[in-house]
């Protein structure tokens, strides 16, 4: 019940992440006074590369690994998916936003550098508040039915 439940409220709490993000990307570039508006928007841009890396990327980032594996006949049962799955797409994040501070807002390469490893850092942050108010919002619609 409670799996099933989750699974429908995840679609649609998704986009929490979206305006949660945005503020922290306002934070960093707080002296710039720029409309919240702006950093939304970078934001949904930003999302929408996540999901998609998420989705596909990982199948893409796992296929090259286990064949490359299998050829050299490295047993992978008890290969570190966990690490591959956390780094790779951690890395992928830092030099998205890399690329995107700098063409977005025009920053200098030290300044992206340092914008990008706190935000891409921060993606934790903002999945862990998704996955509590996730939590929180199937557990009520459970008990008002």
């Amino acid at each position: 019940m409670y799996d099933t439940q989750s699974k429908a409220q995840a679609k649609t709490l998704v986009i929490l992440m979206v305006p949660l993000f945005a503020a922290l990307v306002a934070l960093a570039y707080l002296k710039r006074r720029r409309y919240f508006v702006e950093h939304l928007i970078f934001s949904l841009h930003f999302f929408a590369f996540f999901l998609i890396l998420t989705s596909v990327g990982l199948t893409l980032i796992e296929l090259p690994i286990e064949l490359t594996l299998s050829f050299f006949r490295v047993d992978t049962t008890d290969f570190d998916w966990d690490s591959i799955f956390t780094y790779v797409p951690g890395v992928i994040i830092f030099v998205y936003l890399l690329f995107a501070f700098r063409a977005t807002y025009g920053d200098s390469v030290r300044a992206a550098i340092i914008r990008s490893a706190i935000l891409s850092y921060s993606i934790i942050i903002v999945m862990s508040i998704y996955r509590l108010a996730l939590f929180f919002t199937t557990i009520y619609t459970m008990s008002t039915k």
